[in-house]
């Protein structure tokens, strides 16, 4: 069995996967793209799982590393704890892109989905007036007057 000192190589326990995944659930609430319940696409799930693991996995090294250093005072060299926190990070950036949860991420892909989703409902709403209006406000000029569709 492995020497678990930073927790970087541990097992996370379910449950402290499961807290972190509901507060990422949270964060991703004002994603563009969710599910008709109002949570993150279950597609999504695996990802969220992993970034709860990864986040897990951080906080145990941040313990470590305020109670022991980032420097190994016998060697004069950085904790191992320390270089895992860097490849964990950058990881764990990595995921969070893949969540849209990075400004450049959101902009990428929400702005556009997000005008997408706004078309879609203005386009679906039943009154004419309401419809027109809506389609306006997305740039997008229409008329209320009926089709010529009677010649």
């Amino acid at each position: 069995m492995a020497n678990v000192k930073h927790g970087a190589k541990a097992v996370v326990p379910v449950d402290r996967v499961e807290e972190k995944a509901r507060q990422i659930d949270h964060l991703l609430a004002e994603v563009p793209v969710l599910a008709p319940d109002g949570r993150p696409l279950i597609h999504d799930r695996g990802v969220i799982e992993m970034l709860a693991t990864v986040r897990c996995r951080l906080d145990d090294i941040d313990a470590y590393i305020s109670q022991h250093g980032v420097i190994n005072p016998k060697t004069g060299k950085p904790h191992s704890a320390a270089l895992w926190e860097r490849r964990l990070q950058s990881h764990a950036l990595k995921l969070e892109k893949e969540l849209g949860l990075t400004p450049l991420a959101r902009s990428k892909l929400g702005l556009n989905l997000a005008r997408t989703a706004d078309l879609a409902m203005a386009m679906s709403n039943p009154d004419p007036e309401k419809r027109a209006k809506q389609l306006g406000e997305l740039g997008i000029e229409t008329t209320t007057e009926g089709t010529d569709d009677e010649s």
